[in-house]
């Protein structure tokens, strides 16, 4: 993630800001920034974790430090993580990440990594936190996540019985996709568990929960920007 750290000069005892990314030095990095492209276009780059991690990371950091620095995407739209999101699948259209290196970096999420990244996530905040702390926060947020729940279901329900869709669809095939892990971990688990389930065919079921689960996504990442955005304009 960048950071700006503080550091004195020697002329006056000035303080400078010194940008970093990745715990490094921007310059430091924009040459590893180079290096890492250069193998992806010159197909260096192995396809497993020994290539396809250091490019995520570099490719990843670079376009959450320009969503960041950003002022309307700052603002309104979420920041670095829709920049990621959009500007990851833009290199890819444009043709800047080869179609080999793209298809190389979907097995690589798909086949497990991904995973391990959110397991590994949860398990280190948690191992992280004060045993006080972990109780005290786990005994107050939780009503709050089953409230929460509990809320969105009701009011998907009920929208989804004023649409025309019936109660039982608009849980099925919005709400809880929505509420799951994002689109790799979350539509296909999901798509094969109604198909077995509920005798439908698979494919079909993904065409209708990756779209829900992909826009769902862009929600939530725009949607607390925007409101804090518009916040902040009427509470000065």
């Amino acid at each position: 993630m960048a950071q700006v750290t503080g550091a004195t000069g020697n002329h006056g005892g000035q303080a400078t800001s010194k940008l970093k990314l990745l715990g490094m030095d921007w310059p430091i990095f924009l040459a590893l920034l180079v290096i890492v492209v250069f193998a992806m276009h010159c197909k260096f780059l192995p396809s497993g974790l020994a290539g396809q991690l250091p490019l995520l990371m570099v490719l990843g950091e670079a376009l959450l430090c320009i969503g960041d620095r950003t002022p309307i995407i700052k603002k309104y739209l979420g920041g670095g993580p829709i920049v990621v999101l959009f500007g990851g699948a833009a290199l890819v259209m444009c043709g800047f990440v080869p179609e080999e290196t793209a298809i190389a970096t979907k097995t690589f999420m798909v086949n497990g990594f991904i995973d391990f990244a959110i397991a590994s996530l949860c398990c280190g905040c948690i191992f992280m936190m004060e045993r006080r702390v972990l109780v005290k926060s786990a005994i107050l947020y939780i009503p709050c996540i089953i409230g929460g729940i509990i809320t969105a279901l009701l009011f998907v329900m009920l929208l989804g019985y004023f649409m025309g869709f019936g109660f039982t669809p608009a849980v099925v095939f919005f709400a809880l996709p929505v509420m799951g892990s994002g689109v790799p971990v979350d539509s296909m688990p999901i798509s094969r568990m109604f198909a077995e389930i509920m005798q439908w065919d698979m494919d079909k079921l993904l065409a209708v929960i990756t779209p829900v689960i992909a826009i769902g996504n862009v929600a939530t990442i725009i949607a607390p920007g925007f409101w804090t955005g518009l916040a902040g304009c009427f509470l000065k």
